[in-house]
C-alpha cells in the first residue's frame, strides 16, 4: 500500500489525540504491517519525523509516547502473522468509545482470534457465545450448546447436521413441517436453510422455517434480530415475516440480498437494513417500498404503514453483531444498555434519570462485562454491577 509520509504523519496525529476513524486506523495498521519488524517500524517512524512535509502537522505531538503506545498495540513480531480480517476486527477493539487519555484495555496478539483483556473483578459476567435451542416439529428440544457435531436427528426424511456453530439440512422432506431455532440472551447461531440461504440469529431471537419450501414461496418468520444471505431464485421467492408482540411487523421480500432485521420487543420500531442487492418491505396491506443498498426502512411496530427510508445507512455499524463487535454511532444511553443486557443476559435497572449522553466508538463483544463497565464509567456513565443487574446512576 503507497502512502506519503504527509498521511502517515496525519494519521499519527490522528492515532495520538485519539481522533482516528476506523477506516483511517484501518490504513494505518495496514502501513504497519508492510514493515518486517520493529527496527524497520522505528526507521519508517524516523523518517515521518524528520520529513519537512510532516513537520508543520506533526510539531506538537509526544512522538516519543505515541511510537511507545503503538508499540504496545504491535510488539516487536512481525504483524504479518494477523489474518488479514482480523485486524479489522483489532482496529475497530482500538477505537474503544471515543473517551480522551490512554487506551484502557490491551490488545494481545496472537494467531488466534484477538481479544480484549478481560479485568479480574470478582463477581464478572462472561460474554455470550455461540447456543441456541432447536426445536423439532414434534416438539422435542435440542440445546445446540452442548451437542456434538455431526448428524443430530432426522426430522422425517431431512437429516439436521451440526457443523461447529452451523447448523444444516440434508434430504427432502415429502411433506411441510417447521423448525425453529431460538436464542436466549448471551447466545446467538448461525444457520443454513433447507434452500443454502445463510441466517444469523443474534441474541434473543428465533426464526421459524420449513425444512422443505413450497413451490410459490420461501417464507420464514422470525423474531428479534437476524441477518440474512439469501440464495437468490426469481421463481420462488424468499419472504421474511417478522413477528411483534403487537402484530405483524411487516413483511420482507428478497430480490437477491444481503440485509439485517431489527424487530426486538424493547426496540421503538423494526429496523430493515439492506447491505446488497435489493428487498421490498411491506408497508400495508397492498403497498411496499423497494430499499437499495445502504437504505434502511423504519417503521413504528404498531404503525406498519409509517414505514420511511432512511439514507446513507452505516451498514457495519447494523452488522457489528454478526462481526463480534459493539459499534456506537452517537448511540444513547439506553440503546447502548439494551445491547449489553441481551448479550451478557444482564438486567438494566436506571436510578432516577436517564443519563443524556451520546457515545460513539467501538469494542468488542468478546470481553467481560467489568472491561465494558470501566470504559463506560471513563465515558461519563456512572454504572455499577451487582450480581445480574448494572445499575445506571443519573
Amino acid at each position: 500500500m503507497a502512502i506519503s509520509q504527509t498521511r502517515i504523519a496525519y494519521l499519527l496525529e490522528q492515532y495520538a489525540t485519539n481522533n482516528c476513524t476506523r477506516k483511517e486506523l484501518l490504513e494505518l495498521f495496514e502501513w504497519l504491517e508492510q514493515e518486517n519488524d520493529d527496527m524497520a517500524i522505528q526507521n519508517a517512524f524516523q523518517a515521518v519525523w524528520q520529513s519537512g512535509t510532516a513537520a508543520d502537522i506533526v510539531p506538537v505531538i509526544n512522538k516519543d509516547k505515541v511510537y511507545a503506545h503503538i508499540m504496545q498495540d504491535f510488539p516487536a513480531q512481525k504483524i504479518s502473522i494477523w489474518r488479514r480480517e482480523w485486524i479489522r476486527m483489532v482496529a475497530a477493539a482500538v477505537l474503544l468509545f471515543a473517551v480522551t487519555g490512554t487506551l484502557y484495555l490491551t490488545i494481545y496478539r496472537t494467531k488466534e482470534k484477538p481479544v480484549l483483556a478481560a479485568l479480574p473483578t470478582k463477581g464478572d459476567i462472561a460474554p455470550g457465545h455461540n447456543g441456541a435451542v432447536l426445536t423439532l416439529s414434534n416438539g422435542q428440544k435440542i440445546v445446540l450448546d452442548t451437542a456434538g457435531n455431526g448428524e443430530l436427528v432426522k426430522d422425517g426424511n431431512v437429516a439436521i447436521i451440526k457443523n461447529g456453530g452451523d447448523i444444516i439440512y440434508q434430504g427432502k422432506a415429502d411433506k411441510i413441517v417447521y423448525n425453529t431455532i431460538s436464542t436466549d440472551k448471551g447466545r446467538q447461531w448461525q444457520l443454513t436453510l433447507p434452500d443454502g440461504t445463510n441466517v444469523w440469529l443474534n441474541s434473543a431471537s428465533s426464526i421459524r422455517y420449513p425444512l422443505s419450501f413450497n413451490d410459490k414461496e420461501r417464507r420464514v418468520e422470525i423474531t428479534g434480530e437476524a441477518y440474512f444471505e439469501v440464495v437468490h431464485n426469481s421463481k420462488l421467492p424468499f419472504r421474511v415475516q417478522i413477528n411483534t408482540p403487537s402484530g405483524d411487523g411487516g413483511l420482507i421480500e428478497d430480490i437477491g440480498t444481503a440485509f439485517n432485521v431489527n424487530a426486538y420487543s424493547d426496540e421503538h420500531a423494526v429496523k430493515t437494513t439492506l447491505l446488497e442487492g435489493s428487498v421490498k418491505v411491506s408497508t400495508g396491506i397492498s403497498s411496499s417500498l423497494t430499499l437499495k443498498p445502504g437504505q434502511q426502512a423504519v417503521s413504528n411496530s404498531n404503525q406498519i404503514a409509517n414505514t420511511r427510508i432512511l439514507n446513507n445507512i452505516d451498514t457495519e455499524e447494523v452488522t457489528a453483531w454478526k462481526e463480534g463487535l459493539f459499534i456506537f454511532n452517537k448511540s444513547n444511553v439506553e440503546t447502548i444498555m439494551r445491547q449489553i443486557s441481551r448479550w451478557y443476559n444482564v438486567e438494566i435497572v436506571y436510578e432516577g434519570a436517564v443519563p443524556v449522553k451520546q457515545i460513539h466508538g467501538t469494542a468488542s463483544r468478546n470481553t467481560n462485562l467489568s472491561s465494558i463497565i470501566k470504559v463506560l464509567s471513563l465515558s461519563g456513565i456512572h454504572v455499577k454491577m451487582e450480581e445480574n443487574k448494572i445499575i445506571v446512576k443519573p
